[in-house]
C-alpha cells in the first residue's frame, strides 16, 4: 500500500516541478488569471453570504464564506506577485541594456561642460511696481 502511494507522490511532485519549469507564464496571463480568480471569489462570496441568511447559524456561515473568499484572494495575490516579479525582471534587464548602450557610446566619454548662467537683468515690469 505504501509503495503505490509513494510512487504516486513522487510522480506528482516531479510533474509539478517539471510543469513549473516548462511553463513560463507571461505577466499578462498571470494577471488575467488573478483577475478571474478575484472575480470568481467575489461572485462566490456574494452568493454564499446571501444564502447564509436562510440558515440558523448565520454568523458561522458568514465566517466560513469569508475564509473561503480570503483563501481565494490569497491565491490571486500570489499570482499577481509572480507577475510583478516577472515585470520587474524585464524592467531591470531593459535598464541594464540601456546602461550598456550608453556606456559603449563614444560621445558619452566626451561631455562638454555648460557655462553657468549669469544673473538676468530685472525686467522693466518688475521695477515699476
Amino acid at each position: 500500500m505504501a509503495f503505490p502511494l509513494r510512487s504516486l507522490c513522487l510522480t506528482t511532485c516531479l510533474a509539478a516541478s517539471f510543469g513549473t519549469l516548462a511553463q513560463q507564464d507571461s505577466s499578462a496571463e498571470l494577471r488575467a488569471q488573478a483577475k478571474a480568480i478575484r472575480d470568481a471569489a467575489e461572485a462566490t462570496y456574494r452568493q454564499t453570504s446571501y444564502h447564509c441568511y436562510d440558515k440558523f447559524l448565520v454568523n458561522a456561515c458568514l465566517e466560513d464564506a469569508k475564509l473561503v473568499h480570503i483563501n481565494q484572494v490569497k491565491e490571486a495575490r500570489r499570482l499577481e506577485a509572480r507577475a510583478n516579479r516577472i515585470d520587474r525582471g524585464k524592467r531591470i534587464k531593459a535598464m541594464e541594456a540601456r546602461l550598456r548602450k550608453v556606456e559603449n557610446r563614444p560621445e558619452a566619454a566626451t561631455v562638454t561642460p555648460v557655462a553657468s548662467p549669469t544673473t538676468p537683468a530685472p525686467r522693466p515690469a518688475d521695477t515699476e511696481q
